[in-house]
């Protein structure tokens, strides 16, 4: 059994953070060896209290950094997370090490399952794994849960096999690393980091140790999808914090029972597919889109009507085609 270090990163979202917690707590009756650093990054609402009470039967089993910079110097600077990141793991005399986001959840059986995995690997030194996408704010509609499992089968994130480049391939929650050879090779986060530090930090880590293992077997995460992710509004285009981070952090609106967030996402993924000539997985998703509502969604309704339309011109171009060609044989 490996020990395995978890990263669990705060700021701000003291009532997501908790079902983060109890996932780890969750996962302990099938793989206890495990230590959690609780990584808070400066939030105005200090995490340590909330996690001392969730953890208070494991407490043993975590320890606590906290960065101290101002609103101001984040801005100007960027985060200083990278920092105790990197204190975290040269402390931790763990195996193996995850990542484990405030808004986020644990697969029930990922620590197990993942220490199993590499154990029957020795010569792979990181490996990924799959995510379940979870939307909070679509918990009182079930009608929504065909729509939620497509997203998660057609994922771009959960579209990878084999082995690549984890660089702004896969979300940092899904990649795990052996801890030991990261120290040997000195592979750290930048100290100052804005909203790419998981990313660089894969750069180095596939430049110094080789590509990445795909594990296509179990997940490692539930992935929230919510209105104030870090990810998608926290963060100006230049990458670096936006004027109002405790704002834009709140875990209040991903609570809510807005379903706008799963339709957008379907759109999303709609237009990624479309982009790669995957049509038919469009189609599937947009259709589902407009089942779920007598009013059906207006951008929806004009991408999956564009398909149709372009389905169209294409048999009549192949009918034309086929005309064509038994009037030239004649």
């Amino acid at each position: 059994m490996s020990k395995i270090l978890i990263l669990c990163t705060y700021y701000e979202r003291p009532e997501m953070v908790k079902d983060a917690l109890r996932s780890v707590l969750a996962c302990d009756y099938y793989h206890p060896d495990w230590e959690l650093a609780f990584l808070d990054d400066s939030s105005p609402t200090p995490g340590q209290p909330i996690a001392e009470e969730v953890l208070k039967p494991r407490i043993d089993k975590v320890k606590f950094y906290r960065t101290e910079t101002q609103r101001e110097e984040k801005i100007e600077k960027g985060s200083e997370l990278g920092k105790i990141l990197n204190q975290a793991m040269r402390e931790s005399d763990a195996d193996l090490c995850v990542s484990l986001n405030d808004d986020d959840r644990f697969a029930l059986n990922y620590l197990k399952n993942l220490s199993d995995f590499m154990e029957e690997r020795p010569g792979h030194l990181s490996c990924f794994s799959k995510v379940h996408l979870a939307f909070p704010s679509a918990k009182n509609r079930p009608d929504l849960k065909p729509l939620i499992a497509l997203l998660t089968k057609h994922c771009p994130y959960n579209q990878w096999e084999g082995f690549i480049d984890p660089y702004l391939t896969v979300e940092w929650c899904q990649v795990a690393w052996r801890l030991p050879v990261i120290k040997q090779h000195d592979i750290w986060f930048d100290e100052c980091c804005d909203a790419n530090h998981d990313a660089f930090f894969f750069k180095r880590m596939t430049e110094k140790l080789g590509p990445c293992c795909g594990n296509t077997t179990f997940y490692s995460q539930w992935k929230t999808y919510h209105s104030r992710q870090a990810t998608r509004r926290a963060f100006d285009p230049t990458g670096r914090w936006g004027s109002d981070p405790t704002v834009l952090y709140s875990d209040a609106e991903g609570l809510d029972d807005d379903i706008e967030i799963v339709i957008q996402e379907a759109i999303a993924q709609s237009k990624f597919w479309l982009n790669h000539n995957r049509t038919e997985i469009a189609r599937i998703l947009l259709s589902e889109v407009l089942s779920i509502s007598d009013n059906p969604h207006p951008q929806a309704k004009l991408l999956l009507d564009t398909l149709d339309q372009q389905s169209h011109f294409q048999e009549v171009k192949q009918y034309v085609d086929t005309l064509k060609k038994i009037g030239d044989s004649k």
